[in-house]
């Protein structure tokens, strides 16, 4: 039998415990918390041993101890041999839960000690019910508050002695598949130095400590065992030696919840034990871990300072305790194992660190040479790095390395490694001229790399050993030509066959741009006709997110209405629930999604802007199209079949002059009011093509503003009948928009006016109530600017302020909002936002809604691009999706490429995101070969942007160098370009990293395109033939 019993007042808190074993009782006790001190007596029979345990029992209760429980009811379930029974289990389920409200974690063991064993597997229910009440983190209605949590409704509802208990309790309860879903009881067992903990393991004696921290390993990345727990657990024979196990927990060495103070006594115990040096150790060699980031939390071995395992691994070599040669083909095997690489990284440097002998490294060159053909270009610039040591001595196989090095020589992420090597064919080549061949071949390679100083290193190296016989060298030069930069080919000329190099004429009479200059109204919208093709679309929709989908599908729910069988709620319902686990990426679909669901659902649906959209803060083109939906549900509602204005007529986004007369016809004889923002988006979305039949139409309308607008929309008239007085148009447009007759008729002949005359000025607004909004008298003006910004803090301990790494922010004024008609759809958007400052994260449009936004007004985009500029666009290193859907936009080679247009397309070019540059390079080709692009302009942008930091000059280097060669007319527009750059930085003297590389692919560029340079590039040329880190360029330059 045991029991245990307390004594607690104000000023004692102890327990005491006496357990009968045979003929012998052992009494331990001490302050409750510690383990206290034990005795034992033995008795020579059983039967005494009782009755003296009972006496000592009785005289600490008469102390004034009681039984930790204080339930006598419970004692005598306790000692009974009972079957089930549902009243004394919930006796015990009733002093389990005392126990974890009152925090009594003394009390488990004694507890769980006195439950019979036909009680466990019930009990076990209720600790799972107990988990997921205490420790998992809830919300808790008013007036309930949580436990230990006076800072709102969330949190946990047990404090940690509670969870404590809780987890405890399933340690010592469950078994093996129980236990591997609690990812939180390794805290627990994280604890070797809790008493409690002791104690319960061993009267469980669990068997799957092992197997959960294999399974926890396993399935979390994120999982770790200390290894000094490990060690404890496996000394105390729970766990056996888990190779994998152990590595993983070498990462945990001396972090927070290590058992070590400092960072030293982590490395002291390790180096001098001798089981760790030599079973352990070696591990770190066979599985991935994540030593490179142990840190301890001292001066040496703190946080980013000296990592605990690069303590352990000096003190074992300085000791002599493993073998250097080993050690050093294990650092070298790891670098060819697909293994983070901050911790190749880390064996690189300990290799490096053990600072091995020329001896050592000859030794070891059989195991160097693979690296070279490793695909991480640090490993093989490494293993060049441990080569240049060596290659010199007698030993070192220099047929070998000839035989690893082609791998390398093409590799255009090696280029400062192959410079070495050609440095040291020169030294193998005197050493030993059997080699030649060999050597030359490898050189050879060389010139695919496109890097002019490489390029000139390797053909010296080249002229300076070639001759006529060898033929295999020449052929090789022949078929590399074309990748050969500035002079390069000319140096091997006398190797090379003669071609005829053609005169390129001058590139600047023949760029005559496309412009809008194409047929638009080429391809009909189909309507579906019947129910299976509507069904067919609807499906469609959910899949596409091309805009004309969206159009056919509200078109469909309008006018083909009667095609609905009486059953089609049943038949959409799949389509339905489809919907309701959609979302899109753009905004615009969803919205038309919530409009679509509405029209196809039995239920009553509230059509409505998405919750997760403020349509009074950020995009008005949104509240616009937002406007045109409920104008489609109105239509609805009253059973009208006609079509909304603005459905396109023909893909993707057009609508024919004749449809919009047809449609405006319709809307007069069945007297449909008209809705602005339905009308100004159909203006915007008609060309000026097939308009003969539609002027003779508009003789048939009866409203004068509506024929007057339509007129000069068609190009009949170029007269804009401005309107001063206020008066009615009631007898055409809807109630709301009459109010304001002659302002709303105004805006409605602005966006007209700038629809079909996208420069001009247009004065005769100027006393409007809108005359100042953007884009209605004037175009918006690009003022450009980037500036440096940094966070500031108080530094609450020096009482300095402190300032952050600054970043370079690109932007142009805007003006101050005011209230204008929304149907001036390409104004809404280009005011100041007040709120953009403090929320400026919400006011990045997605892709697809930038291509939406294009769609629903593709005659006039310069303020799509504006608002990108300055959001989007505004930062170099962000990832804003926006710039993609800017850039899918400009591929199509007919767009009018105008100044924010240009300049967007120069922010893209300097982005960090590749795939934005690579998207950047596409368009790049569509609108050079369009000429579409005026080249003096770009130049100047991307100058301006990279004079002022918005970003690094290599991005730019990298379009370059992905955009030349593609054809000749490319490349005279890139020498163009450049110039313009170079202009830019008249009068400078320190240049931005890259500027050699850039001046190198204007050279380049001069050779292939037979350019010279223009005499404003040759006079800042000669202002900088001192400056050393480009007169060499410079100097090729201007002997061209």
């Amino acid at each position: 039998m045991i029991h245990y019993l307390t004594f607690q007042n104000g000023d004692s808190d102890k327990f005491w415990q006496i357990e009968t074993n045979g003929t012998t009782f052992t009494v331990k006790f001490g302050k409750i918390g510690t383990e206290g001190q034990s005795q034992t007596k033995t008795y020579d029979t059983e039967e005494v041993c009782i009755q003296e345990a009972q006496k000592k029992i009785e005289e600490k209760l008469k102390k004034g101890y009681q039984d930790s429980q204080g339930n006598n009811h419970f004692k005598k379930i306790a000692n009974s041999k009972i079957t089930f029974d549902e009243s004394d289990f919930k006796i015990i389920i009733g002093e389990y839960e005392s126990i974890i409200i009152k925090k009594k974690a003394e009390s488990l063991l004694p507890f769980l000690e006195k439950v019979p064993r036909i009680y466990r597997e019930s009990l076990k229910k209720h600790v799972k019910i107990a988990k997921k009440y205490w420790t998992e983190y809830v919300e808790i209605s008013k007036p309930n508050k949580l436990l230990g949590n006076s800072y709102g409704t969330w949190g946990y509802r047990g404090d940690n002695t509670q969870q404590e208990i809780i987890f405890l309790s399933a340690i010592a309860l469950f078994n093996k598949k129980e236990i591997l879903s609690w990812q939180e009881i390794n805290s627990i067992l994280g604890k070797f130095d809790n008493i409690l903990l002791k104690k319960i393991l061993k009267w469980a004696a669990p068997n799957w400590i092992e197997d959960y921290f294999n399974h926890q390993s396993s399935k979390n990345n994120w999982f770790s065992i200390s290894y000094e727990i490990l060690r404890y657990y496996e000394t105390e024979k729970y766990i056996n030696f888990n190779p994998q196990l152990y590595a993983r927990s070498f990462s945990m060495i001396n972090l927070y919840n290590s058992g070590f103070k400092q960072g030293q006594e982590s490395v002291d115990f390790f180096c001098n034990d001798p089981l760790s040096i030599e079973r352990d150790f070696p591990l770190i060699f066979d599985y991935e871990t994540g030593i490179q980031n142990s840190f301890g939390n001292d001066e040496v071995y703190g946080y980013r300072k000296k990592a605990i395992w690069e303590g352990i691994i000096e003190k074992l070599l300085l000791d002599n305790k493993i073998d250097r040669i080993w050690f050093f083909e294990k650092c070298l095997e790891t670098q060819t194992k697909e293994w983070n690489n901050g911790l190749k990284t880390f064996f690189r440097g300990q290799f490096n660190q053990a600072k091995p002998t020329n001896l050592e490294l000859l030794t070891l060159q059989n195991s160097i040479f693979p690296l070279i053909d490793y695909s991480f270009n640090q490993v093989a610039n490494w293993s060049i790095s441990l080569i240049k040591e060596i290659y010199q001595e007698n030993d070192f196989e220099l047929k070998k390395l000839c035989d690893w090095l082609p791998s390398i020589m093409m590799r255009d992420d090696c280029k400062s490694s192959i410079k070495s090597i050609l440095t040291m064919f020169e030294k193998i080549l005197k050493k030993d001229p059997n080699l030649k061949s060999d050597i030359l071949n490898l050189a050879t390679d060389a010139l695919t790399i496109n890097n002019l100083e490489l390029q000139e290193k390797a053909s010296k190296l080249i002229l300076k050993y070639i001759d006529t016989n060898d033929i295999e060298i020449i052929e090789k030069l022949e078929m590399y030509t074309t990748q050969m930069v500035g002079n390069i080919r000319d140096t091997f000329h006398e190797y090379l066959e003669s071609k005829d190099t053609k005169e390129i004429p001058s590139y600047v009479e023949e760029m005559i741009p496309k412009g809008n200059s194409y047929i638009k109204l080429s391809k009909p919208v189909n309507i579906p006709d019947n129910w299976n093709d509507i069904l067919f679309h609807i499906g469609k929709f959910i899949e596409s997110n091309n805009c004309i989908d969206d159009e056919i599908l509200i078109d469909i729910l309008i006018s083909k209405r009667h095609l609905f069988p009486n059953d089609f709620y049943n038949q959409t319902e799949v389509y339905l629930k489809k919907m309701e686990k959609t979302f899109f990426t753009s905004f615009f679909k969803n919205i038309t999604l919530n409009f679509a669901k509405k029209q196809l659902s039995k239920q009553t649906i509230e059509f409505e802007f998405p919750y997760y959209y403020d349509e009074t803060t950020l995009f008005k083109i949104f509240n616009l199209h937002y406007d045109r939906l409920k104008l489609a549900l109105d239509k609805i509602q009253r059973k009208s079949t006609l079509s909304l204005l603005s459905m396109p007529s023909h893909e993707p986004n057009w609508i024919s002059p004749k449809v919009l007369l047809t449609r405006l016809l319709e809307y007069q004889d069945n007297a449909e009011p008209i809705i602005l923002t339905d009308f100004v988006l159909a203006i915007s979305r008609m060309p000026r093509e097939e308009t003969e039949e539609a002027i003779e139409m508009c003789e048939q309308i009866q409203n004068q503003d509506i024929k007057d607008i339509m007129k000069y929309c068609l190009g009949e008239s170029n007269e804009i009948k401005f309107k001063e007085k206020k008066r009615s148009i009631f007898n055409m447009f809807s109630k709301n928009e009459n109010a304001k007759g002659e302002e709303n008729l105004n805006a409605l002949w602005s966006v007209a006016s700038r629809t079909f005359n996208n420069e001009g000025e247009f004065p005769i607004f100027e006393n409007t109530s809108f005359g100042n909004a953007p884009y209605v008298k004037n175009n918006l003006k690009y003022n450009y600017k980037v500036d440096e910004k940094w966070n500031e803090w108080k530094n609450h301990q020096t009482g300095e302020i402190s300032k952050s790494p600054s970043w370079y922010k690109f932007s142009f004024p805007l003006p101050s909002p005011f209230s204008i008609p929304k149907i001036l759809i390409y104004s809404v958007d280009s005011f100041k936002n007040p709120k953009q400052e403090a929320y400026e994260s919400y006011f990045y449009i997605q892709k697809d809604d930038v291509v939406y936004w294009y769609n629903l007004s593709p005659q006039f985009i310069d303020p799509i691009f504006a608002k990108l500029l300055n959001t989007c666009s505004s930062l170099s290193d962000r990832d804003y999706s926006g710039i993609g859907g800017g850039l899918t936009i400009l591929l199509n080679e007919n767009l009018k490429v105008t100044s924010p247009i240009l300049m967007f397309l120069s922010t893209a070019c300097l982005q960090q995101n590749r795939e934005f540059r690579g998207l950047a390079v596409e368009v790049m080709i569509v609108q050079l070969n369009s000429n579409n692009i005026n080249l003096e302009e770009f130049g100047k942008n991307i100058g301006f942007l990279i004079f002022n930091k918005y970003g690094p000059l290599s991005r730019f280097v990298n379009v370059l160098e992905t955009l030349k060669d593609i054809n000749n007319h490319i490349n005279l527009s890139l020498l163009k370009i450049v110039e313009q750059i170079i202009l830019n930085f008249r009068g400078v003297n320190e240049f931005p990293t890259n500027f050699k590389k850039m001046l190198e692919v204007y050279f380049d560029l001069m050779n292939k395109t037979r350019q010279k340079s223009s005499h404003q590039v040759i006079e800042i040329m000669n202002e900088w033939r001192s400056v050393n880190s480009i007169k060499n360029i410079i100097k090729l330059i201007l002997n061209a």
